[in-house]
């Protein structure tokens, strides 16, 4: 998605499409990015 993270991506995929699945690979180094995506992956199952 232009203009857009790769995690708010996700949140926006998960929220119009609840039942994606969806696989993220990232080659950060950066712990907050890992979590970053592990909580954003979370607040869409919620």
């Amino acid at each position: 998605m232009p203009g857009v993270s790769g995690i708010e991506a996700t949140r926006v995929i998960s929220q119009l499409v609840p039942i994606a699945q969806i696989v993220m690979l990232t080659s950060s180094d950066e712990e907050d990015d890992l979590y970053d995506a592990i909580k954003g992956a979370l607040a869409a199952t919620c």
